[in-house]
């Protein structure tokens, strides 16, 4: 192999591994494009071949001849092969998640391979369609403090993968850790419960990170689809330097266009993405996602244009939405709860002790508690149906206890109003850091599994 000599021939420059599968499910094709870089050697005839290996050991090739390349000059690749009958990529729970591995090589007259790219890609089709009485369900419901959200006909929510309708139902995804520490077993750890919990949906924060390749190499393999966001969070856009903005976008774009696990881009989180201060980027981001991706859906925040954020708090007395409005019959629907965010998860007594200090414990220290996201009225408040505590685990047991119904209530209420409602996704799976948020799974746990 040439590649340590590469620099004397030529190299493939910005190149896309594309998959696709036909509306009738039964034809899934391979199209590699892209540019090839002529550089400092003699000139060279060469040619570029793809391979794609079956999950079943066959293979199927395409090649492409280059007559010649000299230095400074460029040539255009775009090579196409067939598979008939593909094993089709389904979400976790729903069928299996065959991968196939598609090599690209650029290839000398003498067999010396100059350049290579791989990827493994999985063949499925996703869709959004309307949900039933969607126009309906938003005028009935319109519980929101964000008026932007439910402004406009709404998008359409619910997911249809391979012709198959799927309730989405899904999570919210942070950071994994504030000091990167062992992120990638971590990523790992965290995305196997999630599998095991039976999502199908990964919302990716955008208060939050563009996610790693190791993040997404996981999605793949374990049946979870995403909705990846931009880098824009509560609140309105400053005046800022666009062209670095889109660039750093556009890159971000370019490195995950050719992933099975992402449905949906999205603008970011809780901000009103049509003001005077964020169209303007959001429209340029709108723009770049349909030139550099073309295959997906950009939905411009969230919440926004039927989606919601917050969930039904539910006490023997009375059902709330998070911002306490009483909510009587279908007035508890929405089309896609977003975020379903209930109560305050304390995690394990075990270890709150390592970071909270034990004269704080008990009588709890409210304002050591606050350190890591603890609200005392919420708190005090979904904890009072079951008495006030005796001692301190008796008060983690109350806050846990009604974090657990009420998600789990939320969750339920949810599929069994399905396809008017079309999923709920839970806030959040995980926390950045040790807390009393709202996160399902504790942050030590990845860490001591």
């Amino acid at each position: 192999m040439c590649i340590r000599d590469r620099m004397d021939t030529a190299r493939f420059g910005e190149t896309r591994i594309h998959s696709d599968l036909s509306e009738d499910l039964g034809t899934g094709s391979v199209r590699f494009t892209g540019v090839l870089e002529g550089l400092g050697g003699p000139v060279r005839e060469l040619a570029v071949e793809i391979t794609a290996h079956h999950p079943d050991g066959s293979t199927t090739e395409a090649r492409q001849a280059i007559e010649t390349i000299g230095p400074g000059d460029s040539a255009a690749i775009d090579l196409s092969l067939t598979i008939t009958s593909p094993e089709l990529w389904f979400p976790n729970g729903f069928g299996a998640q065959p991968l196939y591995r598609i090599e690209a090589r650029l290839v000398s007259a003498d067999g010396e391979v100059c350049d290579e790219r791989m990827r493994r890609v999985g063949f499925r089709r996703v869709e959004f369609i309307p949900n039933t009485n969607d126009l309906e369900v938003q005028a009935t419901s319109g519980q929101t403090n964000r008026l932007w959200s439910i402004v406009g006909k709404p998008y359409p929510w619910t997911m249809v993968v391979n012709g198959l309708r799927i309730f989405s139902k899904g999570t919210n995804w942070c950071p994994v850790d504030n000091l990167y520490r062992d992120r990638d077993a971590h990523v790992r750890r965290l995305l196997e419960l999630a599998r095991d919990a039976h999502y199908v949906f990964i919302r990716i924060w955008g208060g939050g990170l563009t996610e790693s390749d190791f993040f997404f190499d996981c999605c793949d393999e374990l049946g979870l689809l995403c909705l990846q966001e931009f880098w824009f969070a509560c609140g309105s856009a400053p005046a800022m330097n666009y062209r670095i903005f889109l660039e750093n976008a556009e890159s971000e774009l370019i490195r995950l266009r050719e992933r099975t696990s992402i449905a949906l881009w999205g603008g970011g989180n809780e901000f009103n993405p049509d003001n005077h201060e964020n169209r303007p980027v959001i429209d340029l981001i709108d723009d770049l996602v349909a030139r550099v991706d073309g295959t997906r859906e950009f939905r411009r925040g969230s919440p926004y244009r039927g989606d919601r954020h917050g969930g039904l708090v539910s006490t023997p007395h009375y059902t709330t939405n998070k911002y306490r409005d009483l909510l009587p019959g279908n007035r508890r629907l929405v089309l896609l709860r977003s975020e379903c965010a209930v109560g305050r998860s304390p995690t394990r007594p075990t270890n709150i002790r390592k970071f909270i200090p034990e004269e704080s414990l008990w009588p709890i220290d409210w304002e050591v508690y606050q350190n890591h996201h603890a609200q005392r009225p919420e708190w005090e408040e979904v904890s009072r149906p079951f008495g006030e505590a005796a001692n301190w685990e008796q008060a983690l047991l109350h806050a846990s206890v009604f974090h657990c119904i009420d998600s789990r209530l939320n969750m339920e209420y949810a599929r069994a109003s399905k396809y008017e409602s079309s999923g709920c996704w839970t806030w959040q799976i995980n926390a950045s850091w040790p807390s009393f948020h709202r996160e399902h799974i504790d942050w030590s746990v990845s860490y001591t599994h």
